[in-house]
């Protein structure tokens, strides 16, 4: 959520997936979006983002690339961690932290 060099066109697709899965409503993600993007080296264009925000808006809920897919994490610098590779996608991470953290 720094902002990348390069990769951001993935990374978008990652974190639309997984805002969308923890069931974030659509002005929540493109707020979340937009942030991210200001910080990116060269922020993507801003019809880009909103012709990939539109589309996500009419898809189902698809879960994220699993954390073993190289191109979306490893290849754009995102390291994950050997907690994480405990769990298959960054949506199995999240909700077993959350459940851990509010009980």
């Amino acid at each position: 959520m720094q902002g990348l060099k390069d990769g951001k066109k993935r990374f978008l697709f990652v974190l639309l997936n997984f805002l969308k899965y923890l069931n974030y409503d659509y002005d929540e993600i493109k707020k979340i979006v937009e942030e991210w993007n200001k910080k990116n080296d060269e922020p993507l264009k801003e019809g880009y983002v909103n012709s990939q925000l539109l589309w996500h808006k009419r898809q189902k809920r698809i879960l994220p690339p699993n954390f073993t897919n190289k191109l979306y994490y490893m290849d754009i610098g995102i390291n994950v961690s050997e907690r994480e590779m405990k769990f298959k996608n960054p949506v199995n991470f999240a909700i077993r932290m959350f459940k851990l953290k509010h009980h």
